[in-house]
């Protein structure tokens, strides 16, 4: 029986190596009807299983092999970026401190750890995780965004800025830390510098709705409203479902008395609202601008309605994306929306 559950082990990592999943799965099956409790083919059926996107069946044979093996590191982890990467961030980051305890100066647990940490809310913990992580892998462009956020999200301007413009260095075409970048010295007060960066960042990405769309908050500020309503224009236009930009592009073009075009983009705003008012979260014009444009205090109020949803639901997202699979670990950075 041990020579048969060996040759089953070793024909379903083989076939794990090759791609063949659903086959190494059927392989870790028949090792698993010789030892129910072999460690190495409860990890093997869960990393087969996450493969085919099954992930959530993956979860329970790794819950498994981690508590037979428990003074095993890899699987704790394992357990911990699929707990992360189904959305159960509480999870993960208590089976994630118990790889961390065994795996204390491991990389890949660290970062992994850390985006647990922010997911949960953990802001102080993800910090310290993720400032470990970056002194042992200093040019992680993705971190140091990672960290550049955390510190932006604490209103810490200068760290967020310092962390920032290290990624920045590290993967200077990388769009969306310049975004983040720009964000960060403009609510520093740096109006002129976060106007130079995401100029940068419109040259990385130049369709980029998000990029036009600050950079014509920036440029309104700085005083250049025809710039602004240029770049409005243009985020509209790559992102016409999105009213909270047309709500902006309205106001600028209300404060430019350009009645014709300002018509038109009433219009536009009146038919995303017909269409999204009954789904609470899904319209996010700024309800001072709705105001101005609507004469009618139940529409003033569904308005605000829809842009407290999705206010509210945006708290408990950190941000990090989870692309955590094979020892390989990060998290979700997206770029910073200026509200």
């Amino acid at each position: 029986m041990a020579d048969q559950l060996i040759q089953s082990l070793q024909q379903g990592y083989a076939l794990l190596k090759q791609g063949r999943l659903q086959d190494a799965a059927n392989a870790f099956e028949a090792a698993l009807k010789i030892n129910r409790n072999s460690p190495d083919a409860l990890s093997g059926m869960a990393a087969a299983l996450n493969g085919l996107g099954r992930t959530d069946e993956a979860i329970p044979y790794l819950e498994k092999a981690a508590k037979r093996s428990p003074k095993d590191g890899d699987l704790w982890f394992n357990l911990g970026v699929l707990q992360l990467t189904i959305g159960n961030a509480a999870a993960a980051r208590k089976t994630l401190f118990k790889a961390h305890k065994l795996l204390s100066n491991d990389p890949d647990t660290l970062h992994a750890l850390g985006a647990a940490c922010a997911e949960s809310g953990e802001t102080d913990q993800a910090i310290a995780h993720l400032s470990r992580y970056v002194s042992l892998v200093p040019n992680d462009a993705q971190a140091l965004h990672q960290l550049g956020n955390l510190f932006y999200a604490r209103r810490q301007m200068a760290e967020a800025i310092s962390h920032l413009e290290m990624a920045a260095a590290a993967d200077p075409l990388h769009s969306e830390i310049l975004v983040s970048l720009s964000a960060a010295k403009f609510r520093e007060g740096d109006t002129n510098g976060a106007i130079a960066v995401c100029r940068k960042a419109l040259d990385v990405e130049p369709k980029k709705a998000v990029i036009h769309f600050n950079l014509a908050k920036y440029l309104s500020v700085s005083g250049d409203l025809a710039g602004a309503i240029g770049h409005a224009k243009t985020a509209f236009e790559l992102s016409p479902e999105d009213s909270d930009i047309g709500g902006t592009l309205y106001q600028f073009q209300r404060q430019a008395a350009t009645w014709e075009d300002l018509a038109e983009t009433h219009a536009r705003l009146e038919t995303l609202f017909e269409s999204a008012k009954d789904t609470p979260g899904t319209y996010n014009e700024l309800p001072f601008v709705n105001i101005f444009r609507v004469p009618e205090n139940r529409t003033n109020l569904v308005a605000a309605r829809h842009r407290i949803t999705k206010l509210c639901h945006n708290i408990s997202q950190d941000g990090f994306a989870r692309r955590h699979a094979k020892r390989k670990t990060a998290a979700r950075t997206g770029p910073i929306k200026i509200a």
